[in-house]
């Protein structure tokens, strides 16, 4: 069952100018493996996510002392530089272009700068927040599948039909 922790949070990550950028799955691939090697770590404990074509939600725990900060800044480097090698070795250089950054400490600018951070108290906002998470690919903006387990790039499925593909999540009522 869900303790109550200090540091778990709902996080959300949206791409540079809301480009739908993650609609490709190569790109939403390298999400998912960066937040299993996150898992595989110890440096998160993930109970839920899902990858949008312009967005990621997840729901996780902090582990080990770990800083808000060094999380967000590792996670959305990795991420972004994976995924602009990836256009790049695809040859996507027109999209790349896209993301061109006007800031001087960087080329490209994948990620908004500001991700939004809630902290998780109870169990109440956690079941909350993984409803949000799963129900957000049926939402009327999106309309991506008709039963949020249908939805590949999210953890509905590990709940819904205990479905062993994201193995590193961790089930929120264990």
């Amino acid at each position: 069952m869900f303790q109550v922790y200090t540091d778990t949070f709902f996080f959300t990550a949206t791409i540079n100018s809301w480009q739908s950028l993650l609609e490709e799955d190569a790109f939403k691939e390298i999400v998912i493996e960066s937040l299993e090697y996150m898992c595989k770590v110890k440096r998160i404990e993930l109970y839920s996510f899902v990858v949008m074509p312009n967005h990621i939600h997840l729901l996780f725990t902090l582990l080990n002392t770990e800083k808000q900060a060094a999380f967000q800044r590792d996670f959305l480097k990795f991420t972004s530089q994976q995924i602009i090698k990836a256009l790049i070795n695809s040859n996507q250089l027109e999209l790349l272009g896209q993301f061109k950054s006007t800031q001087k400490d960087r080329i490209y600018h994948i990620w908004e700068r500001r991700p939004n951070w809630i902290r998780v108290n109870s169990i109440k906002i956690l079941v909350q927040k993984v409803n949000y998470i799963h129900q957000n690919p049926l939402q009327e903006h999106w309309k991506l599948v008709s039963k949020e387990q249908d939805y590949f790039w999210s953890s509905a499925s590990f709940y819904e039909l205990d479905d062993n593909r994201f193995s590193f999540l961790t089930n929120y009522f264990d």
